[in-house]
């Protein structure tokens, strides 16, 4: 698949070098941070006509240096993905660039940096005002990650501080993510707030991705004074294929579906990288950032140790990313930072085995840096949901049981509202901390959660402690290993990774342990399409993925899209969801314990990530999944919930005396859809947003990273590649 001839035939009628003018490339802005030494920091961009030699001159307007830029067809990886700042349309091929590499710069300054063009035609001279030199942070990934701040609770607190004066050292490239990547428009981050205000808040810093943008500020909490630039340039409704580099990958190892399969490599494969991503590889950067992964929850998750689904894929991106940034000596490092978040738990998109989601998402292990991903972090994200619903509670208006407090765009509730004075007993008050939260930030859907400030801080305390020198715990507690000593199991947890810090437990709702949770009310405007498919798609409601398949069947599209509103898929797709109650979060403890049933041995039931068979609609357990070796049987056991008795500085003890004996075959925790709150509180939605901490994480609040595990003679044996 050749992604160069893609381009070029694509783009061929605009692609004269008349109609290209000399400059930077423009990704590359004034007020932009570039990357500091020891690394070479570069600059690039095309050549027009005539070109024939390209000079830099760098200035801090007391000295200067120039330097000689290599022009060629092959000077740089572009000419791909320019678009046009203000309207996104695609721009002309570039036939001809440049590229300079610049003097290794300590940190700071404020520099101009002048190119010049020898035989250019239309234009000789390019001029870069008010450079300074810090790190270079490259954010990407789909709809979580380009979120902008506009849609996250903390964005007011955020042009507050900077009006007050902090956030001095960070600069972004402040435009829409999905439709102008290139525009290169940096600014300070007291630049992004002068074109706003509360009444029109208009900010450009609300354009910035707000997991890339709270990442920089929590970076600067913690004590990063360098310069911090961020360029973000994610895009929603993206599958992980479509960000990888075609030159790397899949290179000797192909990522198949199935053990020992042919990887289908899709006509699209590659061309996101191409304009997203391949404008910023010649940029030397510090590392990157990435957040994606619900597109591909449909697909296998795979294992990167026998290099199959999702897990290879997110090792071959990486490898990907390191090898186009670092091809010239000096600039990026090879094994330059990367940085993840897992999947929140409302990211399924309708598909199974989130928790194997979250764990290929680590390429297996369960934890990052591994010897897969070496020099990396995470934010494991999956207990931050929208704290405040998005509209959960009593005070909203989607479920008939609801009170119809909180009208659209008011920040108090409704005080004439009959039903909002009789749910409330005549304190509509109670509700206004909830109306103020919906009406004060716009909410873009339940699969995108506003809380994004605690994303970012949790990824700016991974990287802090990893890249920064900082003392503490880069991930949260990770298991390593795990004893049965008669009612009790005790956890052990990785005291290198804790480095220092110690386990915490946390409080939680014990009342909630151990119930079989009812499905989720149907809201009002899906109940005829929830019907409807009842009806309809009576022979596939096995599971969610059998409930989906029900919409290729034409007959019975027909009478679904003309029962389920001006949305139909999307409606469609949350009825279906409705009827499965697994989808519904798993609180309490978070701890569950494979225990058979009717005799059964319960080992049989253990899989890290059953699958159904298209053909059979049976469940199986893939060769990568760490099946039972006397075959998978998901009828023999089930998962039960248990409590947390204790936690010392690097374990917890479980209690197993409700198992009336019972040896359980299998331990894990925070494993697929769950969330913190807690619902015994009868204010939760109501006057306290959902943002309890998990029950298990060190003492800087970062969460226990997910597990599951057989118990094997009484001791944890986890599916290789993880470790315990």
């Amino acid at each position: 698949f050749d992604l160069m001839a893609v381009f070029l035939a694509t783009l061929a009628a605009t692609s004269a070098a008349d109609d290209i003018s000399f400059g930077f490339s423009p990704v590359l802005g004034d007020w932009m941070v570039l990357q500091q030494s020891p690394a070479i920091a570069a600059v690039y961009g095309p050549v027009s006509a005539g070109g024939t030699a390209v000079s830099v001159t760098v200035s801090d307007g007391s000295s200067s240096y120039e330097v000689a830029a290599t022009v060629g067809k092959d000077a740089t990886h572009q000419p791909y993905g320019y678009v046009d700042p203000k309207t996104g349309a695609q721009l002309p091929v570039t036939p001809l660039t440049w590229k300079a590499l610049l003097h290794p710069t300590t940190a700071g300054g404020d520099y101009t940096i002048t190119a010049k063009c020898t035989g250019c035609t239309n234009k000789t001279v390019a001029t870069l005002a008010h450079v300074t030199f810090g790190d270079m942070w490259y954010c990407t990934g789909q709809s979580n990650m380009w979120l902008p701040v506009q849609y996250s609770f903390s964005r007011n607190l955020s042009v507050a501080a900077i009006a007050g004066g902090k956030y001095g050292n960070i600069r972004g490239m402040f435009s829409a993510s999905a439709t102008t990547p290139t525009s290169g428009l940096w600014k300070t981050a007291q630049q992004a707030i002068q074109d706003g205000n509360e009444t029109h808040p208009t900010y450009s810093l609300f354009n910035m991705g707000a997991s890339c943008w709270y990442f920089a500020q929590g970076l600067a909490e913690r004590g990063v004074k360098t310069p911090i630039g961020i360029a973000d340039t994610a895009i929603g409704g993206q599958r992980i294929e479509e960000f990888m580099n075609n030159a790397t990958y899949p290179g000797a190892l192909a990522c198949p579906a199935t053990l020992g399969g042919t990887e289908v490599r899709d006509a699209w494969n590659g061309q996101l990288f191409a304009k997203q991503i391949m404008p910023f590889v010649d940029m030397t950067v510090k590392g990157w950032t990435w957040y994606q992964g619900e597109n591909n929850m449909m697909d296998p998750k795979g294992n990167s140790a026998d290099n199959v689904g999702y897990s290879c894929k997110q090792r071959e991106l990486v490898k990907g990313w390191r090898a186009i940034w670092s091809e010239t000596s000096g600039t990026t490092k090879t094994d330059a930072p990367f940085g993840l978040v897992t999947l929140a738990s409302s990211g399924t998109e309708g598909g199974p085995n989130m928790g194997a989601m979250r764990l290929a998402q680590t390429a297996g292990y369960g934890v990052l840096p591994n010897p897969a991903i070496p020099n990396s972090f995470l934010a494991q994200a999956g207990d931050l949901e929208d704290s405040w619903g998005p509209a959960a509670g009593p005070c909203f208006s989607g479920f008939a049981s609801q009170w119809e407090c909180c009208d659209t765009h008011l920040y108090q509730a409704n005080r004439s509202s009959a039903t909002c004075m009789a749910g409330t007993h005549g304190k509509p008050e109670i509700c206004d901390p909830a109306c103020a939260a919906a009406a004060g930030t716009p909410s873009e859907g339940g699969i995108h959660p506003r809380s994004k400030a605690p994303v970012g801080e949790r990824l700016a305390t991974a990287a802090y402690n990893l890249v920064y020198g900082g003392t503490g715990a880069s991930t949260g507690p990770t298991l390593a290993g795990c004893a049965v000593e008669s009612t009790t199991l005790t956890v052990q947890f990785n005291t290198t990774l804790l480095n220092g810090e110690k386990v915490v437990l946390n409080s939680y709702n014990s009342s909630l342990n151990n119930p079989t949770p009812l499905p989720p009310p149907v809201a009002s405007n899906l109940v005829q399409c929830y019907n409807t498919v009842k009806t309809v798609c009576a022979t596939h409601l096995h599971n969610i993925t059998d409930c989906r398949n029900c919409k290729d069947d034409p007959s019975a599209w027909t009478k679904l899209q003309a029962a389920c509103g001006s949305r139909p898929i999307n409606n469609f797709h949350e009825s279906c969801k409705s009827f499965f109650p697994a989808q519904v979060p798993l609180r309490g403890s978070l701890v569950e314990v494979l225990i058979g049933q009717n005799g059964a041995d319960a080992s049989a039931a253990f899989c890290v990530e059953p699958t159904t068979n298209s053909t059979t609609m049976e469940e199986v357990c893939p060769p990568w999944a760490g099946p039972p070796a006397g075959g998978y049987d998901s009828s023999a056991g089930k998962w039960f919930q248990v409590d947390i008795l204790s936690a010392t500085t690097s374990s917890v003890t479980i209690d197993l005396s409700h198992l009336n004996g019972t040896t359980p075959a299998a331990v894990r925790y925070s494993w697929g859809v769950f969330d913190c709150c807690n619902t015994g509180d009868p204010m939760l939605y109501i006057q306290k947003p959902c943002d309890n901490p998990c029950p298990i994480t060190t003492s800087s609040m970062l969460p226990a990273n997910p597990f599951i595990a057989k118990l094997v003679d009484g001791k944890c044996s986890c599916v290789e590649p993880q470790v315990c």
